[in-house]
């Protein structure tokens, strides 16, 4: 819930029983990036969107993952609207990771994409880590982009110095972000001028 270095707030959180029921609950995080918009119609959305699927009530796996898949599409259609809207023609880069948890009765299912990590913690304490990060750190992941035609681009980050030392100052290496889009991430929702190629992206 911080915001952080920015100004406004891009992250959305939900937290809702559906059906009124006890037993079906349903919570999600979902971090934006690039603007606030995508993270804002997921959370809005996804979870409508998954109640209305008709095989909700017999088969919810099937149900999140067609809905899963569904609104990258949705994503688009929203951010395409935006763009005919503004004069310029620019399309938003809004995007937004996505971790997303169903309880059914004593059954959980989770789907996520991006770096937004689920974690259960056992009544002794111990901590497991539920989710896959997708992001520059994760070499699988990168070694898929690069097979799509996408680029790592080094960063770095100015390590403080203690005067009258500067001078031994160096750049440090951190985390790199992948070309074209320049993210930490390598799965999202939106994120379309890193995807789309009339818009500089790469497919996959």
């Amino acid at each position: 819930s911080t915001v952080g270095g920015r100004a406004y707030q891009e992250d959305r959180l939900v937290a809702t029983r559906l059906h009124g029921s006890a037993d079906k609950t349903f919570f999600a995080v979902f971090d934006g990036h690039g603007g606030g918009r995508g993270s804002e119609f997921l959370s809005k959305n996804f979870y409508k969107t998954l109640l209305t699927h008709p095989k909700f009530g017999s088969l919810p796996i099937v149900a999140l993952q067609e809905t899963w898949a569904s609104f990258d599409d949705k994503c688009l259609k929203l951010l395409k609207e935006i763009e005919n809207k503004d004069p310029k023609k620019i399309m938003p880069s809004d995007g937004s990771t996505a971790t997303v948890c169903l309880i059914n009765g004593n059954d959980i299912y989770l789907a996520n994409c991006g770096d937004s990590a689920a974690y259960v913690v056992h009544q002794d304490g111990r901590t497991e880590l539920l989710t896959e990060d997708h992001g520059t750190a994760n070499q699988e992941e990168v070694n898929r982009c690069l097979a799509a035609g996408g680029k790592l681009m080094p960063q770095f980050i100015h390590q403080p110095c203690l005067f009258p030392f500067c001078f031994l100052g160096r750049p440090a290496p951190t985390k790199p972000r992948m070309m074209p889009g320049g993210l930490l991430v390598t799965r999202s929702f939106g994120d379309f001028p890193s995807k789309l190629e009339y818009l500089g992206g790469k497919q996959g």
